[in-house]
């Protein structure tokens, strides 16, 4: 499936906030200490049935792909455990973690 660009909106540290092409709302938090990723997707528009999903890279491994259709206001959160994908040979990259999946 193809993947749509998503925007950088707000970035602090290691978390970012990252708004999808068509407007659906990712908020990223990485937690070093425990190779985790915390991702709170919202859809603020005023449409029902958004597609919201999103992919997590690391070292150039998937290791998530999200699925997601949300009603307006709704929200979904998910953590995902990233050291299944981490290489320990080469250096560690997080890749862009909100795609909008084409719907």
């Amino acid at each position: 499936m193809p993947m749509n660009s998503a925007s950088i909106i707000n970035k602090t540290g290691e978390d970012e906030i990252v708004a999808s092409e068509q407007g659906v709302i990712h908020e990223v938090k990485f937690v070093s200490m425990d190779d985790q990723i915390y991702v709170n997707t919202t859809n603020p528009l005023n449409r029902e049935d958004k597609v919201a999903g999103y992919v997590i890279t690391v070292d150039n491994q998937r290791v998530y792909d999200s699925d997601l259709r949300l009603d307006h206001g709704e929200s979904h959160k998910q953590r995902v455990n990233l050291t299944p994908g981490i290489n320990v040979n080469q250096e560690g990259v997080i890749e862009r973690v909100a795609h909008q999946r084409a719907g």
